[in-house]
């Protein structure tokens, strides 16, 4: 059996959260029986009903099991919290039989390898972006993730960028570090040649897919709704409460013309999205970038940054990349200059990222184990 451990996964209220790990889940389900272990985080100071938390319903057709995980501010007790979720896990697991353990996230996910260890269970460390940061910015989760690589069967990542930050502080050997893609696929959208668009109030329409965070570069959406009132910008994601996300909202209410849409179901999402005329992808980092890759598939013009999975694709590919250096007025032309994708470069979207192409290579690796 695989057992697959994150802290972010879909669920009633938030469909988008880590869906990418809900997808690896269904592809290695393909090769071994997979459970889902999902880790809910809870702050001690909060006065938490664990059982009403642990019973919100997990979107899946696999098995799923809640634990709770208990966090601290600024991660400063990273043992303290390995032992208490420890505890949890052995209690959950104690006659579980198995053959591998997949570890999304370093963070808390690692809290649980001196365990895995000790009772010498196979796992792998699944790294995808924002995890990284929390190892390096704290010294005691750099020396647990240090003892974790030296017995761990290899390092996933999905993103160049991620693996080469937690090389920077992390000694990782480079036979260790297997990129694994994360799947893309239209999941149940039909997509027509016609797009019906009396839904949309603008005669233009432009898409993102992002939380309402500063690295998801949702600024330069703000900044080009106001350079063009024309265009309806639409943003597809989870607003948080931190100070940016606030101040953000209270500026895009004065803007008409830009629109925030609540995180949407996968069937949904993508017939939303085939009904806009570019998408937009203006994130300043990224680990990946799913939802640019699911609008390639979509026929969608792409208007980004070159970060993540877009650093495998070039202009001939009919991609519009933009940088820092590009002024606001010169970002406004390109988007009504858009480009066409053309057939070649959804052919390589749907042969390199395909779920197909993704469990040949976990299967190529659980064999050789």
């Amino acid at each position: 059996m695989i057992q697959l451990i994150s802290n972010l996964y879909p669920r009633v209220g938030f469909p988008s959260s880590g869906i990418f790990v809900k997808d690896h889940a269904e592809i290695l389900n393909q090769i071994l029986p997979t459970e889902i272990v999902v880790l809910k985080t809870i702050f001690p100071r909060i006065n938490t009903n664990w059982k009403l938390y642990g019973a919100l319903p997990i979107i899946s057709d696999l098995r799923t099991q809640t634990l709770p995980f208990f966090t601290f501010p600024k991660f400063k007790t990273p043992y303290l919290s390995s032992i208490q979720l420890t505890k949890y896990y052995k209690k959950a697991f104690s006659n579980s039989q198995i053959n591998l353990a997949i570890l999304h996230f370093l963070y808390p996910s690692v809290l649980l390898t001196p365990h895995l260890i000790k009772n010498k269970t196979p796992f792998v460390l699944h790294i995808h972006g924002s995890d990284v940061d929390i190892i390096v910015s704290n010294k005691k989760l750099r020396t647990l993730t240090q003892e974790a690589v030296k017995k761990t069967q290899w390092v996933f990542y999905s993103g160049l960028e991620s693996i080469e930050r937690l090389k920077k502080v992390v000694s990782i050997p480079d036979s260790k570090c297997k990129y694994i893609p994360n799947p893309i696929f239209i999941h149940n959208a039909q997509v027509s040649q016609q797009k019906h668009k009396h839904d949309l109030k603008f005669e233009k329409n432009i898409a993102t897919v992002a939380n309402i965070v500063e690295y998801k570069g949702v600024q330069t959406i703000l900044a080009l709704a106001k350079e063009n009132p024309r265009i309806g910008f639409h943003i597809i994601g989870r607003v948080t409460s931190d100070s940016f996300a606030i101040d953000f909202i209270h500026k895009a209410n004065q803007q008409e013309n830009l629109i925030i849409h609540d995180p949407m179901e996968r069937p949904a999402l993508h017939t939303f999205l085939s009904k806009m005329d570019t998408y937009l992808h203006p994130s300043i980092k990224e680990a990946f970038g799913m939802a640019v890759c699911e609008s390639i598939l979509l026929g969608l013009p792409i208007l980004a940054r070159k970060v993540g999975v877009l650093n495998d694709f070039d202009e001939s590919e009919q991609l519009h990349f933009f940088d820092d250096s590009i002024s606001v007025s010169q970002l406004a032309s390109c988007v009504n200059s858009k480009k066409h994708i053309n057939s070649e470069t959804i052919k390589k979207v749907k042969m390199e990222y395909s779920r197909e192409a993704i469990q040949a290579v976990y299967l190529n690796l659980i064999n050789g184990l």
